[in-house]
């Protein structure tokens, strides 16, 4: 599952067959959103609306939510009783990716 489901988290949890924790640092995150609002490549999964533009609230959300969103993850990933897996850094995603098979389509960094 993918974004914030904190409400619904536990009937979530319920009917999940394993979980998979995606744990970008924040220094990668806002490397990301640097290279996408600067950026002439169309951004895959994009709106297609052009560029996107750097955005004040964006970088509040990336510097000072999302550090206390990857403790409060990790907490219930240590909690959580299903086959889980763990991926810190996009050098992990790739090479989950690689074994399992998958081609991404963008280069994660």
């Amino acid at each position: 599952m993918e974004g914030n489901y904190t409400k619904c988290i536990e009937e979530r949890f319920a009917r999940a067959t394993g979980l998979i924790l995606l744990d970008v640092k924040v220094t990668v995150a806002l490397l990301r959103y640097i290279r996408r609002c600067y950026s002439s490549t169309p951004r895959i999964g994009g709106l297609g609306m052009g560029r996107e533009h750097m955005n004040l609230e964006m970088l509040k959300y990336i510097l000072r939510t999302a550090p206390q969103n990857r403790k409060r993850h990790k907490k219930l990933y240590d909690q959580v009783r299903l086959p889980k897996l763990l991926l810190p850094s996009p050098r992990d995603v790739k090479a989950c990716s690689d074994y399992w098979g998958l081609q991404l389509t963008n280069n994660i960094r």
